[in-house]
């Protein structure tokens, strides 16, 4: 059985492995002690919990939480755990929290060349708002990022 729950302080250092076994492309240099007690920031974890009472975290999701809208800092699988609804239990997770705060508005920034990513998003009802010229900048040079945008019904 999937969860999704708050992210713990104890979660950090697994949550850091699937960060850095999850992104081809640079991922962002998160300080995920200091974004845990950030008031604006809320992070989300997948766990897989066995009936044997074990569990362990598959994924994670990162937001920063605006007046009137929320931006995806990050959503991020273990990669034999993609493509089964993990990333879609996350997002819906995120869409619960925007209704419950009233955003109607969620924002994102994905590698231009993150084809995985677009097609999840774009399957999700996001859709591409323009660039960030050389947003991601690493060892290969800078590279652009595609904006995309879902607005949300609100309750």
């Amino acid at each position: 059985m999937i969860k999704i729950r708050n992210m713990k302080n104890i979660d950090i250092k697994l949550v850091k492995e699937i960060e850095s076994t999850s992104f081809k492309y640079n991922s962002p240099d998160i300080n995920f002690e200091k974004e845990l007690n950030n008031q604006f920031a809320k992070y989300i974890v997948a766990e897989d919990v066995q009936q044997s009472g074990q569990s362990s975290i598959i994924g994670f999701a990162g937001i920063w939480i605006f007046k009137d809208e929320i931006h995806i800092a990050q959503i991020a699988i273990y990669p034999d755990w993609q493509r089964i609804g993990i990333g879609w239990q996350l997002l819906n997770k995120i869409y619960q929290i925007a209704n419950s705060i009233g955003n109607k508005k969620i924002y994102l920034e994905v590698h231009e060349d993150n084809e995985e990513a677009i097609k999840f998003y774009l399957k999700n009802k996001f859709n591409i708002t323009g660039k960030k010229h050389k947003y991601y900048q690493n060892i290969t040079g800078n590279n652009d990022a595609v904006t995309m945008e879902k607005l949300l019904l609100c309750a």
